[in-house]
């Protein structure tokens, strides 16, 4: 469509009106930042996407090393011998798995 419009200004309208030619070169010089605030808004998106992705994940590590650290200190506070030492080392696993969590 303002490809039409720029043909029927330069082409036929114009002659060698400098008015119509300036018009016609405002037309194409706001298509050109139009196009570019476009590209900047998709990639605005993107970049809010994975930094949405990202936080997703974090929040994910952050409460499963809560649950780690609360087997933790269970596991202190548990008067039995035996399942403390069991308890601390499932905590120590879960603890190691929600801080190895890989960022992409």
């Amino acid at each position: 469509m303002t490809d039409d419009l720029l043909y029927r200004l330069r082409g036929v309208m114009c002659g060698d009106d400098p008015v119509i030619e300036e018009a016609a070169s405002r037309i194409e010089e706001l298509e050109k930042y139009q196009s570019i605030h476009s590209q900047c808004d998709k990639s605005s998106l993107e970049v809010e996407g994975k930094l949405v992705q990202r936080l997703s994940l974090a929040h994910a590590r952050i409460k499963n090393l809560e649950v780690a650290l609360r087997e933790i200190v269970g596991a202190l506070n548990d008067p039995k011998g035996g399942q403390h030492v069991y308890d601390m080392r499932n905590a120590s696993y879960i603890a190691r798995k929600a801080l190895e969590g890989k960022d992409d």
